[in-house]
Parts: C-alpha cells; structure tokens; sequence
C-alpha cells in the first residue's frame, strides 16, 4: 500500500508518493554595504585616493556619499552617514555633507556608515 504525503517545502505544497519531495530557493543578493565612496552630489563624481579638491574660502560644496554593495548595486547614504573633517579649520562640514573651505591648508573629510568609511583630500586655497 502506497501513503501519499504532502508537505510544505520552500512555501509551497509539494505531494509525493513515499516521500517528500524539495527544493531550493536561490540566494539572496548580498544587499549589505561593501564600501563607502565620497562623490561631489552635483556631478557624480566619485573622489579617488590621491585626488585633492580645493576651495575658495567661504565656498560650499555638496558631497554624498554612496555606499557599494555585495550585490554591485549602490545606495545613496548621505543622509546616513557620519560625517566628519580632521581639521574643521581648514574645512569643516556639516552632518547632511556641505563642505566649506574655512583657511589655507589641506585635511580630510570623512564619511562613516556602520563600521565602514570612505574619505577625500579637501583643501583651501588662499585665505
């Protein structure tokens, strides 16, 4: 004699004789951030290591800041991230990504999400 069994397997009902038959889902994207890379918002640009942007006094600049995921996709985190300059006297900028050159000199500007952080070279030229 022969038992019919049904069983829900990956959220659908399988029936089998004398067993239970399977399946496998596919793996989820890795939607998880990978990186984070500094850009100038207005023209997408994203700033490389070795790259110094410079400043005027006075003069503002949006950034954003993108974070890379597993997956290859990307993801908007300026308003996430932390934002920080190691000298505010040089540049300083503010928690939603405004840079502002302040005096002469160079320093950097930081973007921090999770345990992750991507920086630029900013500078001031002339006082």
């Amino acid at each position: 004699m022969r038992r019919l069994v049904s069983a829900i397997v990956c959220g659908v009902c399988v029936s089998s004789v004398m067993g239970v038959a399977g399946c496998s889902s596919p793996a989820a994207p890795d939607r998880s951030v990978k990186q984070i890379a500094i850009e100038v918002a207005a023209e997408d640009f994203e700033i490389g290591s070795g790259v110094t942007i410079f400043l005027a006094p006075g003069e503002t600049l949006q950034l954003g800041a993108e974070g890379h995921l597993g997956d290859g996709s990307e993801i908007d985190l300026t308003q996430n991230a932390q934002w920080s300059s190691d000298d505010p006297g040089i540049v300083s900028v503010t928690q939603t990504g405004v840079v502002t050159g302040v005096a002469e000199g160079t320093t950097k500007i930081r973007a921090r999400f999770a345990e992750f952080e991507g920086t630029a070279n900013f500078g001031t030229a002339g006082s």
